[in-house]
């Protein structure tokens, strides 16, 4: 088990300082005003990150600054950042987090990706209120798609299906109605029937210069946390003695004797002053769904536990249970279901004028992140080349963020991908069959998108040199995969 500590923090000027200026310009023009806040601001922005740098240390354009806690000149460090708040009487605020990693575990958490394209229409309350779905707006996404509401996961019809083959325990699934004017894969709200009454976390280790509470039981006094925060060691103390305002993370504690002995569990409680919403999987269950390529070994993290004594530092917190819906509304919307597809609905094609068409509407929506076009004159040397497909789109742009799961390449990192994909696939010796072409996107997790010879694309996992995902174009690929609200 490898521990893990990490502060982000930021320096603040003093509040005696800033009520002065405040008073001086109260009844000064509109832009004079504006012009000292400008002014203001940028010298606080460039003290901040002079003296980021003087510790030798990366930050933001406003002086966030990053430090790894587990370094061993972090002790020095913070000491400078003290020695400076006195010296100065400036003052510092941060999170601090502590984790671990490389442990075994007989649960785990499924840690997914934030799903920006999940859309859903529609109502859902305890009264059985309906959510819809276009469900084949979800092309290209995990089987499994988070929280929504007060329900632990979405889950797609292959998911639910190898849950059922495998006679996984303790689930129940309800149909999410489809309004999408496509064919699609279905979708499921999943219930773990199992959950968590009570967790060990970091409730309450935050506090502020103000000792305000913003209407919150979850922040404390800082002198009430004195004790938790030497229990907890390391460097939180330290830290504890340095900065005005400080909220401390934990990794989350369950326990033991309340878990299942396979299957699914959740930890849930949302309300003003708390929200947790984990779903556990045991160890067992996700080997099975990973064997039935419906889960991704990437999503797990090892879960801790605790027996019987809260761990130092942390307070136990009463979980909620979520409100499962009568059995008459399950059957109900399985009624629907079945007459749903009975419906023949057309096939999502996309074409290339489509899709480019697509592609220059969001670069000119969201210009930032993207580059600029390619040359004609270069575009038109990629002719009769592999690339030759994807050329229509270097001319919006050279690359740029087609969502928060999928970055375009350039032509430049493409070749330099490629290159790196060609040279992992000849190292799979064992691979009776190997996907070859271009790698003209990334994911942030390191998978390679490709552009196969055939004309397929496939997200290929930097794990295990297998196909997460396949679209039948490339076309099909862009029209999927950009972060649009186009129907």
């Amino acid at each position: 088990m490898v521990k893990k500590e990490h502060l982000s923090w930021i320096l603040d000027r003093p509040e005696e300082e800033k009520e002065a200026l405040r008073k001086k310009y109260k009844n000064a023009g509109i832009e004079e005003y504006r012009k000292y806040i400008f002014e203001y601001n940028d010298e606080i922005y460039r003290r901040r990150i002079e003296f980021s740098h003087s510790l030798g240390l990366k930050c933001d354009c406003v002086g966030w600054t990053e430090l790894d806690l587990t370094r061993p000149d972090a002790g020095e460090i913070l000491d400078k950042i003290e020695d400076f708040c006195k010296k100065e009487g400036w003052t510092a605020r941060g999170g601090c987090a502590r984790w671990y990693e490389d442990f075994e575990s007989e649960w785990y958490e499924l840690k997914l990706p934030k799903q920006k394209e999940i859309d859903f229409e529609g109502r859902f309350s305890c009264q059985n209120g309906i959510y819809a779905i276009r469900a084949y707006k979800n092309k290209g996404q995990p089987a499994l798609l988070g929280w929504c509401d007060h329900v632990p996961l979405v889950v797609s019809e292959k998911f639910r299906d190898a849950c059922i083959k495998n006679n996984i325990p303790g689930l129940k699934f309800c149909w999410i109605r489809d309004t999408g004017r496509y064919a699609s894969e279905q979708y499921y709200f999943m219930y773990p029937e199992n959950s968590v009454p009570y967790i060990a976390t970091n409730f309450g280790l935050q506090y502020n210069k103000e000792n305000k509470t913003y209407n919150s039981e979850a922040y404390s006094k800082k002198e009430q946390l004195k004790d938790r925060i030497e229990e907890i060691g390391g460097l939180f103390p330290r830290v504890y003695e340095i900065f005005a305002d400080m909220r401390f993370n934990l990794q989350d504690c369950y326990p033991r004797k309340e878990m299942p002995a396979t299957g699914f569990s959740y930890a849930y409680r949302r309300d003003p002053c708390w929200i947790t919403d984990t779903v556990l999987i045991h160890k067992d269950t996700a080997e099975i769904l990973i064997k039935e390529k419906v889960l991704n070994r990437k999503y797990l993290q090892p879960a801790l536990f605790y027996d019987g004594e809260i761990p130092k530092g942390y307070a136990e917190l009463e979980m909620k249970k979520i409100n499962i819906p009568e059995q008459q509304h399950f059957d109900e919307m399985q009624e629907e279901h079945d007459e749903f597809i009975k419906i023949k609905k057309p096939e999502r094609r996309a074409t290339p004028k489509e899709a480019v068409k697509l592609l220059r509407k969001t670069k000119t929506a969201r210009k930032d992140d993207f580059r600029k076009r390619m040359k004609k004159e270069e575009n038109e040397k990629l002719f009769e080349t592999s690339y030759e497909a994807i050329t229509p789109y270097y001319l919006v742009a050279n690359g740029g963020s087609l969502s928060d799961e999928y970055e375009f390449l350039s032509y430049e990192e493409s070749l330099e991908a490629t290159t790196e994909y060609a040279e992992d696939m000849k190292k799979e010796e064992l691979l009776e069959k190997k996907i070859e072409g271009i790698a003209f996107a990334i994911c942030p997790d390191g998978d390679k998108v490709i552009l196969a010879k055939e004309g397929k694309v496939y997200r290929m996992s930097h794990e295990i040199p297998e196909a997460e995902e396949e679209w039948p174009s490339l076309a099909q690929f862009f029209v999927d995969t950009i972060d649009s609200e186009e129907e």
